[in-house]
């Protein structure tokens, strides 16, 4: 590694929310707060501990934060606890899509991020400011920028 490469900051792209997941994802935790106040009147506090504290076990594993970020050698993938590292030299493709399956992605407006040849060599993402993360990857990773998609072409 280069001494220009240690020294490259790690770009972050927090990820798009679609309004109507944000809706949905607001469901849980109006319920647990609603089932808490319920179990406060009745001064039961300890029921009403339980709803919150799973809502907040599962945003905090799963959801948050949902962010994507480009160093000088890889993607970094941070979906709540979960972390993946994709080297920039193996991703082979990034395409649009609208994949409702499911990613680390708060939005179905994702790129989805090829890089092997397996069925699972692939996830999808959901960054916010598209344009510039496209931008960033490809200058950090040498894919080919082809409108929205990024593709290396062998050499």
């Amino acid at each position: 590694m280069s001494e220009d490469d240690r020294t490259t900051e790690v770009r972050w792209f927090p990820s798009k929310v679609d309004g109507w997941l944000l809706v949905l994802l607001a469901v849980p935790p109006v319920s647990a707060i609603a089932a808490l106040v319920g179990a406060a009147q009745s001064g039961r506090w300890l029921p009403g501990l339980l709803p919150v504290a799973i809502v907040l076990v599962v945003y905090a594993g799963l959801l948050f934060p949902t962010e994507y970020g480009v160093d000088a050698s890889d993607l970094v993938i941070r979906g709540g606890l979960v972390r993946l590292r994709v080297p920039l030299a193996s991703i082979r493709a990034v395409r649009p899509t609208h994949s409702p399956w499911s990613a680390p992605a708060l939005s179905l407006g994702r790129l989805e991020i090829c890089w092997g040849d397996g069925r699972f060599d692939r996830t999808r993402i959901s960054p916010r400011e598209r344009e510039q993360f496209l931008d960033v990857l490809a200058q950090r990773s040498g894919l080919t920028r082809d409108g929205g998609s990024l593709e290396r072409h062998a050499t």
